[in-house]
């Protein structure tokens, strides 16, 4: 556990610095527009599913202790830019390297912490620590990145970033992440193609559809509560920063729950809570009946069980490429989910998009069910 721990804790420092709270300003004030601003994030969703093949695939023939490494030393470099950027040419690389640095690190850590898990009846129980652990500043980050900038510049901000990735860099050179090196060197001659099919298909597929919900609807969630419902940001605020503080503990006791009643239980679980979340927020819009129907939403994580099943219907030998795959799954539903849900948001109202969010867990529901069914079954990845 100590090395389970130890990773996620080393790359937790960069959690320390939110980007999006001064990146925004940034870039207007070095004479970018909004679509500027729009064309750049757009950008960085582009590469980071690109990247994520990169660090399935490098893990494989370096090991998994160099791309993290390599995706630390991104960071460093992004922050450079920042540093010395007079003109947006040096932003947009930046933010470039920023987005190559995040799809790098995301396969390479969660496989790294599967090849560490010495009992596999505590996987999801492993994958909630370590995920709480590695998100767990991200809660601060936004407020400590907003008193640095106004108290200092926004260029102590990028400093700040600076040195937080080189001490992060230092650290996890010394890092022992469980890969087993001599897999690395043949990792170059698996057959991938092997892998995307039966059961593993069915789990990229309730993926994907878990990621088209969760990348709409904290923003469609925002904007209905302030702008249509007429309660205040402070009161928005309030209540994500109580989900945020929520969800560390939830990730660590939806594990441990996972690890007792089967992974695909607990999936199962997460779109029935988040269903009647959802139709809640149809039926009321008082405050308290919001406030519940939020923190309902977020009272159970799919990280930790999915990241155990992973681990469990994969190959050891193909952790690295099946968290890049996965990744990859994640990122298609975070790029299509927004344009989809605001089409229907804009379209036919807010209701109606929580109907449709419903409507998506139904089927992610369904996906979870045939696949629970084939693994009670005994059925392999075929």
């Amino acid at each position: 556990m100590n090395r389970i721990g130890y990773l996620p804790l080393v790359l937790s420092l960069s959690g320390l610095l939110s980007l999006d709270v001064v990146l925004p300003v940034f870039i207007m004030d070095l004479g970018g527009s909004i679509v500027i601003m729009g064309i750049l994030y757009s950008a960085q969703s582009i590469l980071r599913p690109l990247a994520r093949i990169v660090s399935g695939m490098g893990s494989d023939i370096l090991g998994g202790k160099k791309i993290i490494a390599l995706s630390i030393g991104f960071r460093i470099m992004a922050y450079a830019a920042f540093l010395n950027a007079h003109g947006l040419w040096l932003v947009a690389l930046g933010m470039m390297l920023i987005a190559i640095a995040e799809g790098l690190e995301g396969p390479a850590f969660l496989s790294s912490t599967a090849y560490a898990i010495e009992d596999m009846r505590y996987a999801a129980t492993t994958f909630g620590i370590a995920l709480s652990i590695r998100m767990g500043p991200t809660i601060m980050a936004p407020l400590l990145t907003g008193y640095i900038a106004d108290c200092m510049g926004v260029l102590y901000v990028f400093l700040a970033g600076l040195l937080l990735s080189a001490i992060s860099l230092m650290l996890s050179l010394s890092l022992d992440v469980g890969f087993e090196d001599k897999c690395a060197s043949r990792g170059i001659q698996r057959n991938y193609h092997d892998l995307i099919r039966g059961n593993f298909l069915l789990l990229l597929s309730f993926t994907f559809l878990l990621f088209l919900i969760a990348s709409s609807f904290r923003p469609i969630f925002s904007y209905w509560m302030v702008r249509v419902l007429n309660y205040s940001y402070t009161s928005l605020g309030l209540l994500m920063s109580i989900g945020a503080m929520l969800t560390l503990p939830s990730r660590i006791y939806t594990g441990m729950l996972s690890d007792k009643i089967r992974h695909v239980n607990v999936l199962l679980g997460v779109g029935i809570l988040r269903s009647l979340a959802l139709l809640v927020l149809i039926l009321r819009s008082d405050l308290p009946c919001i406030s519940i129907a939020y923190l309902a939403y977020r009272a159970l994580m799919a990280a930790p069980p999915r990241n155990a099943l992973i681990s469990e219907l994969v190959d050891k030998k193909q952790y690295n490429i099946a968290f890049s795959i996965v990744g990859i799954a994640m990122d298609a539903g975070r790029m299509l989910g927004p344009a989809i849900m605001g089409y229907v948001v804009s379209n036919y109202g807010f209701k109606t998009g929580y109907a449709v969010m419903i409507l998506i867990f139904m089927m992610y529901m369904l996906v979870v069910f045939i696949l629970r069914g084939r693994i009670y079954s005994g059925k392999e990845n075929t």
